[in-house]
């Protein structure tokens, strides 16, 4: 039973992933796709039975209706089921998935009538396709970023290391240096400087590149701590006595010991980029409508009376929340488990 709960985060963490990369094949409708007049509609009722015979998954068609304080109110309409089915034949769109298909995972053939898995946004659009196209756009700029930033601290760092002397002395003062820059705040100044025009694949190249370029630093000290050490090992000192090139003793001898390391710091990186983009675009300066990331979803969730009135719209919010307690505990899992000193993998 532990075992299966420890294994729990890598099994959301998968499926966000499946999900997200397929958005085409599971998002039942386009991102921007919008019914005005089913703006703040709650979350379709699913139903199984009808008149006391079950007939499988369907839910009904809702009118509109205000109650005493003005406020609409969806009622069912109990007359005619409409069947959800699977692999409907749709629109076909993608984001920045891999998968670009007119078949989605379920809907209804019937195409006026629209089941909201987890209700509409103020353009009456589907959340639940949109956190799906979000998790594409915020889950790829994390990955992205946190990969360019291995990749360039890994370099700097193991050049570092292994050279060691003024060069070492340099690089290192460089990294210091971008470790004291607050990412954050400098994406703020840079989106705020630049016309607020932009398109939101220009903003998004943008945040990718910041990211990318002011969060290597740490990582590049703990890789030159690493390569240090490494650098005085017999294998090492072998290899140069042989004549074998500072390359291939990096590449084959000192780089395959550092992947445990950067797969764990990759881990605990990734939600502290993802949570930057979900920042910037919940505040108006990320990625814009028609275009959905996460933080841009959860901006309509900042006003309180709306929140109140419509609280289906913190669901994407759960979703991140979720989202980086798994991508943390993958973090502490695998230091406890390449950490030599402990037993855990023997647990």
């Amino acid at each position: 039973m532990i075992r299966w709960v420890r294994r729990m985060p890598f099994v959301l963490i998968g499926i966000i992933f499946i999900v997200t990369l397929l958005g085409g094949f599971f998002a039942p409708y386009r991102f921007d796709s919008e019914h005005r007049e089913d703006a703040y509609a709650p979350p379709s009722k699913l139903h199984f039975v009808y008149h006391g015979r079950f007939i499988g998954p369907h839910f009904f068609e809702r009118q509109i209706e205000l109650d005493e304080f003005h406020r609409k109110i969806y009622l069912e309409k109990t007359d005619q089921p409409i069947r959800i089915q699977l692999f409907v034949r749709s629109e076909a769109y993608r984001l920045l998935g891999l998968f670009n298909s007119n078949i989605h995972l379920f809907g209804s053939k019937n195409s006026d009538a629209r089941f909201y898995a987890l209700g509409t946004d103020k353009r009456g659009r589907d959340i639940f396709s949109r956190i799906i196209y979000g998790g594409q756009i915020s889950l790829s700029i994390g990955v992205i970023g946190v990969v360019l930033s291995s990749v360039i601290a890994l370099v700097i760092g193991g050049i570092s290391g292994f050279f060691g002397g003024w060069i070492d002395h340099v690089l290192m003062r460089l990294a210091e240096w971008f470790i004291m820059i607050p990412a954050f705040y400098i994406l703020l100044a840079l989106r705020g400087a630049l016309p607020m025009s932009l398109d939101s694949k220009t903003v998004y190249l943008i945040i990718v590149c910041v990211l990318s370029v002011l969060g290597w630093g740490g990582l590049a000290r703990t890789i030159r701590g690493m390569v240090l050490s490494l650098r005085n090992e017999d294998y090492v000192l072998a290899a140069r006595a042989l004549g074998v090139s500072n390359i291939t003793i990096i590449s084959r001898h000192i780089i395959p010991h550092l992947w445990s390391v950067l797969a764990v710091v990759m881990s605990v990186m990734l939600p502290g980029f993802l949570l930057s983009e979900t920042t910037l675009s919940m505040i108006g300066l990320g990625v814009q409508d028609p275009y959905a990331s996460w933080g841009s979803l959860l901006s309509e969730a900042v006003a309180i009376s709306r929140l109140e009135l419509h609280p289906w719209i913190l669901t994407p919010g759960i979703i991140l929340i979720i989202t980086i307690f798994c991508f943390n505990y993958i973090g502490d899992y695998l230091r406890d488990w390449l950490d030599p000193k402990k037993s855990f993998r023997h647990e």
